[in-house]
């Protein structure tokens, strides 16, 4: 790669928790600038016996589910599993409940303890849940899965009509909050609540390295899975190394797992860099600068959404239809003459990697515009998984689902200082396919 690269050519992330509704990802990003809010008073809104553990994650409509339960697997019991959707853009975890006389089952229970408090949890677009706290010891994933059986974990048990505007996800039981923990520090006013993950590593110190991967797939494929710990049982689905770039410094992207990168648009050896000033018919006279972009990825996102300048800019390359609810599409004479989109990650002012994103992917499976009311489609059109981020002010993008079902996602949990903790990407089977 040139050491100085121009803007003209290059050489050599709500979201689905409301899947159903158009304007998800926008209510999605809103939540999460609220969130970072007031848990960064920095943030200006206007601005080795144990290597791994892999648990089985299903897809549902790009809605990743995982199992969990709060009990012993002996006891027949049991309600199990409850499953759980993956949020790394929260840090608190949940489960739904059926009737008070369930809770108070529950506080029979040995392995529980409840606090006596309720928290309320939004998570954009209307969607709340007021859930009553507790301590228990819960098992993620199958019989043999996760468990923290000496560390409790704080969990919140809320019941279904404390639950608002989730009702259209039946497969929903609740939410497993990945997030950094800082991201529930506004709950209780007592501090921080660690997350299930940071239990997780508290209470296998034998654990080595501290990783947390997710492995999600096309819907069509649906054998993601979620790893704690060293990622050498997980290569068997990398195609590549790791490449691993530090938290960003901006706020409010470093509240989550942000990063910083470049994007350009074109063929490998002479992709064009988005700029600022634009290039093209925006052009001002002022020398073009590559953008250095601050962001996130975000599970509870589905798709890539992209600050309004920077989606007009990938947009001019694209002959391609807006819809009535900010959507895009293309025709299939449009889709073939495509090219690939590349995002550079950044360690500073070094390129680290840069992660390509093939035309197919960058619009919906088969499977995942079925949602899509069909009082929306055109036929014969194929619909991007790009969309304006015009809510959350100081991020320039979310890599929602549509970029993790392409690329393994990591992140090390090294260090006491969340802010050092690094993000991994890695190639994996279904990086650069063509069927999905």
């Amino acid at each position: 790669m040139a050491s100085n690269p121009s803007c003209h050519h290059e050489p050599v992330l709500a979201g689905h928790l409301q899947h159903v509704s158009p304007d998800a990802d926008d209510q999605r990003a809103l939540y999460l600038t609220q969130l970072a809010m007031r848990v960064d008073p920095t943030y200006n809104k206007n601005g080795d016996h144990i290597n791994i553990a892999l648990i089985p994650i299903t897809q549902k409509q790009a809605l990743p589910l995982i199992r969990v339960r709060t009990d012993d697997h002996d006891d027949p019991n049991s309600r199990y599993p409850f499953s759980l959707a993956l949020d790394t853009g929260s840090g608190m975890t949940w489960l739904k409940v059926d009737t008070h006389e369930h809770i108070e089952n529950w506080r029979n229970n040995n392995s529980t303890t409840f606090h006596g408090a309720d928290v309320t949890l939004t998570y954009g677009g209307g969607s709340t849940v007021s859930a009553r706290l507790c301590d228990d010891h819960i098992s993620i994933g199958p019989t043999k899965g996760v468990k923290t059986p000496n560390t409790p974990q704080v969990i919140g048990h809320a019941l279904h009509e404390k639950i608002t505007k989730m009702e259209k996800n039946d497969e929903l039981e609740g939410i497993l909050g990945i997030g950094p923990r800082k991201l529930t520090a506004h709950l209780t006013g007592k501090g921080e609540i660690p997350t299930v993950i940071d239990n997780y590593f508290q209470a296998n110190p034998q654990i080595k390295d501290k990783i947390m991967g997710l492995y999600f797939t096309p819907l069509e494929a649906d054998k993601g899975f979620l790893s704690l710990g060293d990622t050498a049982n997980a290569k068997a689905v990398l195609k590549g190394e790791i490449h691993w770039v530090p938290r960003t410094k901006h706020s409010p992207a470093k509240t989550y797992y942000g990063f910083d990168m470049k994007i350009s648009y074109g063929d490998h050896s002479e992709s064009e860099y988005f700029c600022d000033p634009p290039i093209g018919p925006h052009a001002t006279g002022a020398q073009p600068t590559p953008l250095v972009l601050h962001g996130v990825t975000d599970s509870g996102t589905t798709n890539i959404m992209l600050k309004p300048n920077i989606l007009e800019q990938y947009l001019k390359h694209i002959d391609h239809t807006k819809h009535s609810n900010a959507m895009y599409s293309v025709t299939e004479e449009a889709f073939r003459k495509m090219k690939s989109l590349w995002f550079h990650l950044l360690d500073g002012e070094h390129e680290v990697a840069k992660l390509e994103f093939v035309p197919n992917a960058q619009v919906m499976s088969e499977g995942r515009a079925e949602i899509i009311p069909e009082a929306l489609k055109i036929p014969g059109h194929k619909y991007l998984v790009f969309k304006a981020l015009t809510h959350l002010p100081g991020v320039d993008f979310i890599l929602g689902y549509h970029f993790l079902q392409r690329y393994y996602t990591a992140i090390n949990f090294a260090g006491d200082n969340p802010e050092t903790h690094t993000q991994g990407f890695a190639l994996t089977e279904y990086t650069k396919a063509e069927k999905f």
